[in-house]
């Protein structure tokens, strides 16, 4: 399978900006944050100046993704005249929550997968048959030649969550086959799979064990 996106607008930012801002999308998940970090992973090696700007409070769950700790929650007091937004798997600007509101003056690159998409930035990379943004983060990477193990890592837990392990009706063999190259980078799917889907906070394990003990048995099902 072959890349047929233009990445040439994108291509051309990175050229010729230094600064860039990466923002997540509110109540972040999987592809939001692995996109959003192997974006970001992937400036830094070629040594641009970027933020990784998540609204919310990062999900336990997602802790160990490469680059973690570079996310944060605030954007920063003031921008170089050359910054370039990046907004990743948001489908309109209400995603974003505040932070659209300090974003909006910004040139703005928007890459998403949501055919939902309003097409509200500069440039639009919005492919609807992708399983996840990570797998156009993905094409872009390759291109470029910057995907090692930790943006590989960060890339395939952006697949593997918005196809819910592979479950969900929009896995692809797009999908599978971008997943293969991923994995050999030497990742391991198991210890993914058990800290995303498999691991659960004590907290939520003592609210099902209250929901199942008010179960009530009845002839015909469940009440």
């Amino acid at each position: 399978m072959k890349n047929k996106i233009d990445f040439s607008p994108v291509i051309s930012a990175l050229e010729q900006k230094e600064h860039f801002i990466i923002a997540s999308h509110v109540l972040p998940d999987g592809d939001s944050l692995g996109s959003t970090l192997s974006l970001g992973l992937a400036l830094k090696k070629l040594g641009k100046k970027v933020e990784m700007i998540c609204p919310d409070a990062i999900p336990q769950k997602y802790s160990f993704l490469p680059g973690s700790k570079y996310l944060k929650r605030e954007m920063p007091s003031s921008y170089h005249d050359d910054t370039i937004v990046f907004i990743l798997d948001c489908s309109d600007e209400e995603r974003l929550g505040d932070l659209f509101t300090n974003l909006s003056s910004l040139p703005i690159i928007n890459i998403d997968h949501h055919s939902s998409n309003t097409y509200f930035g500069q440039v639009n990379i919005v492919k609807e048959d992708a399983a996840a943004t990570g797998q156009i983060i993905f094409y872009l990477l390759e291109q470029l030649d910057l995907l090692d193990p930790e943006i590989a890592l960060n890339l395939y837990v952006a697949i593997v969550t918005d196809t819910g392990s592979f479950k969900f009706a929009n896995t692809t063999a797009e999908a599978h086959f971008i997943c293969a190259k991923l994995l050999s980078f030497n990742l391991e799917p198991d210890v993914v799979s058990q800290k995303v889907f498999d691991e659960k906070p004590i907290s939520t394990m003592l609210l099902l064990k209250e929901a199942l003990g008010s179960l009530c048995l009845e002839k015909h099902g469940v009440k």
